[in-house]
């Protein structure tokens, strides 16, 4: 017995990492061109400024990839075995299926647990360092962010076109304000230079004998009420940076508090009488626990589904953990879009996919151990 539980889990385990490797990868350089390509095609990026970011994506990912990895792991190995008719072997031996999956089982608890620490803590840390990588980047270079002969375009209101740039002194700038992505006001300069400003947030750009116009704000589509001719010899311009990566803020939101201070806030609030929607800060945390609890889920799932399937090819065991996952997700995408419905309680909702997915695995993880 022992010697067949040392070999399951050497395959579980090893064909496991294989694939969280594969899908690691494949998820982070997905998040890297998809938040940061306006900077990646800037040839100036800092390389310490990638390996960060990069580093600090891995925990994300984590969250998905480890159950993915249990999953495919569980379809490969046991349709394999279910293929080659080793498992009617072993219950020939006298062998239950539960008894020779206990280990399988006993692993997938083991990676619940590190998925819950990953989501509780080390996650929540990771999503507030990206942050503080940009504001860094932004701190410590800011002539990064711009480009010679190039328009930038990932500031929040700000349209900036940069001819060529020394140092930290920009040359030829038309820098334009934007409201609704309708250009109300513009600026032009020979010269300007980059100072940063923490304090703010901010990267102050200033301009040197720079002329402005503005649209009327009435009419702004009306090219000839334009006003012109206003001059400055020194000008500053604010540019703020709390998102610069899109939707990101810098700031604690839910994604950067731990499990602890999600719970202490929500205690806080509850004592203090503060009138305020406790939905979403109760469906965060009922998520990241709920999540963690995927990897249980899956074996439940994967393992009578590989039986079923009759397989061995990896094709097919790679197909099918494809449908589960996004089968499980799908459900999770719903539940979410009731964050702030206090009414439809999402914080239950949130539990829905493992209830469906370990009811359905259970029973039919019982019903073939008895065949």
């Amino acid at each position: 017995m022992k010697v067949l539980h040392w070999h399951l889990l050497k395959e579980i385990i090893t064909v496991t990492l294989v694939t969280i490797g594969i899908l690691t990868f494949v998820l982070v350089i997905g998040n890297i061109f998809t938040r940061l390509f306006d900077l990646l095609i800037n040839n100036d990026i800092p390389f310490w400024f990638i390996v960060q970011f990069v580093a600090y994506l891995i925990p994300f990912s984590l969250v998905f990839t480890l159950p993915w990895g249990m999953l495919t792991a569980v379809l490969l190995v046991y349709g394999r075995m279910s293929a080659d008719s080793e498992l009617v072997a072993i219950r020939a031996g006298g062998i239950s299926l539960t008894a020779f999956s206990a280990p399988v089982l006993l692993l997938s608890v083991v990676c619940s647990g590190l998925c819950l620490l990953i989501n509780s803590y080390v996650a929540p840390l990771a999503h507030a360092q990206i942050k503080s990588v940009v504001y860094n980047l932004a701190a410590q270079s800011p002539t990064s962010l711009f480009e010679n002969d190039s328009v930038i375009d990932q500031f929040p209101g700000k349209r900036i076109y940069v001819e060529r740039k020394e140092g930290n002194t920009l040359h030829n700038l038309h820098v334009w304000d934007l409201e609704n992505s309708i250009p109300v006001r513009s600026f032009r300069a020979g010269r300007g230079e980059i100072f940063p400003d923490e304090m703010n947030n901010a990267i102050i750009l200033k301009l040197y004998d720079a002329r402005m116009e503005e649209r009327n704000p009435k009419d702004p589509h009306n090219l000839r009420l334009v006003e012109t001719g206003r001059r400055f010899e020194e000008l500053p311009l604010e540019i703020p940076l709390t998102k610069l990566l899109g939707d990101t803020e810098k700031g604690r939101g839910l994604g950067s508090l731990n499990i602890e201070d999600l719970i202490g806030e929500l205690s806080i609030t509850r004592e203090n009488k503060i009138s305020f929607n406790f939905t979403p800060m109760l469906t965060e945390i009922q998520k990241r626990v709920s999540s963690a609890l995927s990897c249980v889920t899956f074996v439940l799932v994967g393992i009578p589904l590989a039986i079923r399937s009759h397989r061995r090819e990896t094709s097919i065991g790679i197909i099918m953990s494809f449908g589960v996952v996004f089968a499980y997700y799908f459900l999770i995408i719903i539940a979410e879009t009731f964050k702030s419905r206090p009414g439809a309680f999402p914080e239950l909702i949130i539990w829905a996919p493992n209830l469906i997915f370990q009811v359905v695995g259970l029973f039919a993880f019982l019903r073939v151990a008895r065949q």
